[in-house]
C-alpha cells in the first residue's frame, strides 16, 4: 500500500515554471501579441508532465483564454489582449505534481467598452 508521501510529495503543488515577458519584444500593449519566456529548471530532475494548462485572466471576466498544450512544453508563449489593464498569466500541469507559475503582466491600453 502507498504512502502518504508517495501519493501527495511535499515538492508538489509549489511554483516549479518560470515566467518572463520577453526582453526583446515591445511592451505590452492592447491588440498586439504580448511573448513571455518559460523557464522550466526548477522542476528538476524529472521536469514538467504534460499536458500543460495556460491560461490569461483579463480585467474583464469574459475574455478569459484557456489553452491545453499536450505535445512538448514550450520555451515561449504568446497570447493578444483585447484590452489594457493587469492580467494574470498562468501555466502549470494539469496533473503530476502540479507545478505551475504565473506573471501579472500589465497592458497599456483603453478598458473595454460596456453597453
Amino acid at each position: 500500500m502507498p504512502s502518504l508521501d508517495e501519493l501527495c510529495p511535499p515538492y508538489g503543488r509549489r511554483p516549479a515554471i518560470s515566467l518572463q515577458l520577453a526582453p526583446w519584444a515591445p511592451a505590452p500593449l492592447a491588440l498586439a501579441p504580448v511573448v513571455l519566456l518559460v523557464d522550466y529548471t526548477a522542476a528538476r530532475p524529472n521536469g514538467v508532465a504534460l499536458p500543460l494548462v495556460f491560461t490569461v485572466a483579463a480585467p474583464s471576466s469574459p475574455t478569459l483564454v484557456r489553452r491545453l498544450i499536450r505535445r512538448t512544453a514550450p520555451s515561449a508563449l504568446s497570447f493578444t489582449p483585447r484590452e489594457g489593464g493587469r492580467h494574470l498569466v498562468r501555466v502549470g500541469e494539469l496533473a503530476h505534481n502540479q507545478w505551475w507559475g504565473s506573471l501579472l503582466v500589465i497592458v497599456a491600453g483603453d478598458p473595454p467598452e460596456l453597453d
